[in-house]
């Protein structure tokens, strides 16, 4: 006699928590300022714009300049996270990154993220969703929130740098 039984497996549905990022308005959002002491603004978007342009992965170069005021610069990060499990490669975490500038501070802050991972085959496809709505699939939200809470803490890091004045050799 052989007995059978059907097994539903089902994944707990956890929203993606990542220690680096706040949940505000039911949205994942980021915001920090920086002292910046005895920099004027000019000076401030100066060396933000030069480090903009050299230092940050955006996947369309879609970035906007306040030239005129010298107070905001806004971009579209793509930060790869790398490959994370054996069915999707290449995910990478894009976000809405704003550096507001007023005489000795910046603020960064950032938004709009959105994780995107693509199929290893076709009928896979590509993933693209906001992060907000991002639920655990097989228990990835621990790997995903480990990759985003080491690149993106990295990534501002590496902004604040971007603070520094601007040395020459000349």
């Amino acid at each position: 006699m052989i007995l059978c039984s059907s097994v539903t497996l089902s994944y707990a549905k956890t929203k993606l928590a990542p220690a680096s990022l706040q949940l505000k308005d039911a949205e994942w959002s980021f915001e920090k300022v920086i002292e910046v002491p005895n920099t004027p603004q000019k000076d401030i978007y100066e060396s933000m714009k030069t480090w903009v342009l050299s230092h940050v992965p955006t996947a369309d170069k879609n970035t906007q300049f306040d030239d005129a005021n010298q107070a905001q610069i806004i971009t579209y990060v793509s930060l790869p996270l790398g490959n994370l499990w054996t069915f999707y490669t290449d995910v990478t975490l894009s976000f809405k990154f704003t550096i507001q500038v007023k005489d000795n501070k910046a603020r960064f802050s950032a938004g709009a993220f959105n994780y995107s991972a693509i199929g290893t085959s076709s009928n896979l496809g590509i993933k693209n969703s906001p992060l907000e709505t991002y639920e655990d699939e097989k228990g990835m939200v621990k790997k995903i929130n480990q990759k985003i809470d080491e690149s993106f803490p990295a990534f501002i890091a590496k902004a604040e740098k971007g603070l520094a004045k601007q040395k020459s050799d000349w």
